[in-house]
């Protein structure tokens, strides 16, 4: 495939839908993203990640999970990209998603999600048709360094502090019902045990520091964890930023409404800062627009969208 990489970067810069388009409005060229896109694929094509690639239809790049395998029971592959060689020639775009889901199918590849630009209309009825379900939109809010933040009512008996492996069985339990809307809930593929399954780990490799850079708590009186937030920091078109990958607070009547959640983006914030952080980033389910709303009222703004489609061979 290593010949190929020419052919294929040619596809890749002509695909006007990359994942991060929403970095323009952060002052990135189109190019630079489409650049930074077509790098990452090529990388993970030389480190062995499989692509199906045909020079008349397009090229898939995916790689099967084995933690979802694990959590989710069903061989599980992630879909990185799929791209058109003429993305306004809906022949050949059903002729390349015929040839990835056969493709799947045939290295027992039962399960698969791909996140994807929600402006690429044509990819989205094609799959639909191919069978693929339509499990997630999400919004993408972002907020910058240096907005200060705005004051609040501090809740009262609450603190902050760095989680420990002694939380994690407390955070579980507190949060096993905090995600329901998340894709994996609302995916028909999952069952509500392997959905709650998936975030129950994600909290234990994020405390563990597998998936997140790191993990703060808030906690009552008493140091009892009522609340977590994970952080991670990646860096980017040249851009450090701050991302927040999972947010959750009980959901006991005592703790809504009290401003918890906002504590623990205080607290994000700074982590973010002494950093060096640019931007911060947080992604929601586009229907949650309590979560939005609460955002919003933390500095965050709505830059970008995105959606997820998952396949089953069942």
């Amino acid at each position: 495939m290593v010949e190929n990489i020419e052919k294929i970067e040619n596809i890749i810069s002509a695909y006007p839908y990359p994942p991060e388009l929403y970095f323009t409005k952060l002052g990135v060229s189109a190019d630079e993203i489409i650049a930074g896109w077509s790098s990452e694929i090529i990388n993970r094509v030389k480190n062995g990640t499989p692509i199906i690639f045909q020079e008349n239809l397009g090229l898939v790049c995916y790689k099967e999970s084995s933690f979802d395998t694990k959590v989710l029971k069903l061989n599980t592959a992630r879909i990185y990209a799929i791209i058109p060689s003429d993305i306004d020639n809906m022949e050949s775009l059903r002729a390349l998603v015929e040839f990835v889901t056969d493709s799947l199918f045939s290295v027992g590849v039962e399960y698969a999600t791909y996140r994807f630009n929600s402006k690429d209309v044509n990819l989205q009825d094609v799959l639909l048709a191919r069978g693929f379900t339509k499990v997630d939109d999400y919004v993408v809010l972002v907020r910058n360094a240096e907005t200060p933040i705005s004051e609040y009512t501090r809740p009262q008996g609450i603190s902050i502090r760095i989680a420990q492996e002694l939380d994690v069985p407390i955070l579980q339990k507190n949060h096993s019902h905090t995600f329901t809307s998340s894709r994996f809930f609302v995916d028909p593929a999952v069952t509500t045990e392997a959905a709650t399954l998936m975030h129950s780990e994600w909290i234990n490799n994020s405390v563990k520091k597998q998936v997140a850079d790191e993990v703060m708590v808030a906690v009552d009186e008493t140091d009892t964890p009522i609340g977590f937030i994970t952080l991670s920091v990646e860096s980017k078109y040249n851009i450090t930023t701050g991302h927040i990958p999972l947010i959750g607070v009980r959901r006991d009547p005592e703790f809504v409404g009290k401003k918890i959640g906002r504590l623990l983006m205080e607290a994000a914030f700074k982590w973010f800062n002494d950093r060096e952080c640019t931007y911060f980033f947080i992604e929601t389910q586009g229907a949650n627009y309590a979560a939005i709303k609460s955002y919003e009222g933390a500095g965050y703004t709505p830059i970008g969208q995105g959606i997820t489609y998952s396949w089953s061979n069942n």
